[in-house]
């Protein structure tokens, strides 16, 4: 009984995949602006950290994460979650102000993930599999993370901007090794 319940607890947490649309913005009505977008979207991150549920999706994702036995699926499931969790971030802080330090834990945590991400579809790469795809999705995905934590970082305070320059840096390392193995 309490193992049908957790299940359909688990089951019942999964969020929808929903997708933003970037929309071009015009100067004063003069001429349009080009702006770089990135054709890459952030997934909806479901539930927010300050959810009191936010516990059980949490455990629910480690034990997905420890039942994927293929190694792309397990670094796309870490890509998943550091778009989730970055996503989420951004949410936290477009929600209220006092979620700051939250948020900023949350994009860590994300950014962590894509760290994980990063190292898995390098050395799988090297065991000769074929992940070229991977690897450029996780070139836009840097992308994509670099703008929404730039765009965060004029948001927050001093101390919070420290930390979302470090995560910038952090990113920037990817990107020749990400360029070089798209070549």
């Amino acid at each position: 009984m309490r193992f049908a319940l957790i299940v359909l607890l688990l089951i019942g947490s999964i969020s929808p995949v929903v997708h933003a649309q970037e929309m071009s913005t015009s100067a004063a009505g003069l001429a349009v602006a080009r702006v770089h977008t990135i054709d890459y979207s952030l997934v909806y991150p479901g539930i927010l950290p300050n959810n009191p549920l936010y516990p059980i999706k949490m455990i629910r994702d480690r034990i997905v994460l420890f039942l994927i036995a293929d190694p792309v699926k397990r670094a796309s499931f870490n890509l998943l979650q550091a778009d989730k969790r970055v996503a989420a971030g951004e949410l936290l802080l477009k929600e209220d102000e006092k979620n700051e330090a939250l948020a900023i834990t949350t994009i860590e945590k994300g950014e962590n993930y894509f760290h994980e991400a990063f190292n898995q579809a390098f050395q799988l790469k090297r065991e000769g599999r074929e992940v070229n795809i991977f690897i450029q999705k996780l070139s836009s995905a840097r992308e994509k993370h670099t703008q929404v934590l730039t765009d965060l970082k004029k948001a927050v305070t001093y101390e919070n901007g420290k930390k979302l320059e470090v995560l910038l840096n952090r990113l920037k390392t990817y990107q020749k090794p990400l360029q070089d193995a798209q070549k």
